[in-house]
């Protein structure tokens, strides 16, 4: 029987690169001197007891931008990854893979809080100045949607508002059908330009306004049940566009159909905005009003109010169907209904609240956030 000597079967080598890991390792991984393969990355491994390997969770440095950014945000964007930072009032795309940035423009604002989000296949960005939307080569400023004011009206002092002003849009439209001969139309709010009129469907330029902006004349008479539709721009004593645009911070809450952006961290610090979600058809006369609107709707009446002003919101969070709302001190809940485009709100903890700055996240299916409660 042939015996082997193991002291002079051993053999010394010299491995300049860790060979024993190299589980998943392609062919053009590293190789090493002994012929066995690497993997490129094995920091932060663990191996389990049957010999695999799990990588921990952790960080690696990427890339070194030129400043510190104020927000960040990356995701797909018509199926292309994409990364934004916003460093001073420069918004940067930035390759990560490559480790390169290259500038986009410039926005009002170059400190203070700001953030991007995702809605409906676009993306915005609040900076406590204004609301922007990144149109593929740069954050332009956002033109809302024009509400309709009224429908089927009288021209009367008595007539209801059918949509709310938009925060976002400087114009209104209006329908009038009146059950009686008129001449004067009453409008509701002042404004400053009569844009666009027509009548049964044809376009005239006869109107004029009167009563220092809240009517208007149309130089005539007309029947009743004549129809009639115009377009104004509102009185810049109307505008409320600042107090909107003074948010910095943004929640989606929803599908991307029915998703509705919530804006907080504005001049009133315990409230929260709702956007409202506009219809094709209505998107479609909204551009025949203002060929630079969009669908976005923030309407003036869609607040909400939370701890009767006492402290500020410093968080949002989703919760199956629910939105949690964190003050410092509590936490509230925010149902939307079908029956109602503003969501009810109630308090469910008067103890437990966010004391960090948008502090609340969804692990699992439970929201955690940090609470000295």
């Amino acid at each position: 029987m042939e015996k082997t000597n193991l002291k002079r079967a051993l053999a010394t080598e010299k491995v300049k690169d860790f060979g024993g890991i190299c589980h998943g390792a392609s062919k053009n991984s590293r190789e090493t001197e002994n012929g066995s393969f690497n993997a490129f990355d094995i920091c932060n491994f663990r191996i389990l007891p049957d010999g695999t390997l799990e990588k921990r969770e952790g960080f690696s440095h990427i890339m070194t931008m030129p400043g510190e950014p104020r927000c960040f945000w990356s995701g797909y964007l018509d199926g292309e990854e994409m990364s934004f930072a916003l460093i001073g009032s420069t918004v940067y795309a930035l390759e990560l893979g490559k480790g390169e940035y290259f500038p986009l423009g410039n926005i009002l604002s170059s400190v203070g809080n700001a953030e991007f989000f995702f809605c409906r296949g676009l993306l915005y960005l609040v900076d406590g100045n204004e609301f922007y939307c990144y149109d593929g080569e740069d954050f332009k400023t956002v033109k809302g949607y024009v509400p309709l004011y009224g429908k089927n009206r009288n021209g009367d002092y008595t007539d209801e508002i059918y949509e709310p002003l938009n925060f976002l849009s400087d114009r209104i439209r209006i329908h009038y059908k009146s059950d009686r001969i008129r001449s004067r139309f009453h409008i509701g709010i002042k404004c400053s330009e009569i844009i666009y009129f027509e009548k049964n469907g044809m376009v005239y330029e006869d109107a004029e306004l009167i009563d220092d902006g809240m009517a208007f004349d149309i130089g005539g008479s007309y029947p009743a049940e004549t129809e009639c539709y115009i377009v104004l721009r509102l009185a810049e004593s109307e505008l409320k566009r600042n107090v909107l645009t003074c948010a910095t911070r943004a929640f989606v809450y929803g599908g991307a159909d029915d998703g509705r952006i919530l804006l907080y961290g504005a001049s009133q610090p315990s409230l929260v905005y709702v956007s409202r979600r506009v219809s094709y058809e209505a998107r479609m006369q909204s551009l025949k009003a203002d060929v630079s609107s969009g669908e976005i709707y923030f309407p003036i009446t869609d607040t909400v109010s939370v701890t009767d002003g006492r402290y500020p919101i410093t968080a949002l969070c989703r919760h199956y169907d629910r939105l949690l709302i964190f003050t410092e001190k509590e936490t509230w809940m925010a149902d939307f209904t079908k029956e109602s485009e503003k969501p009810y709100i109630v308090p469910i903890n008067s103890m437990v609240g966010c004391l960090s700055e948008r502090g609340a996240v969804l692990g699992g299916n439970s929201p955690f956030s940090v609470s000295g409660g």
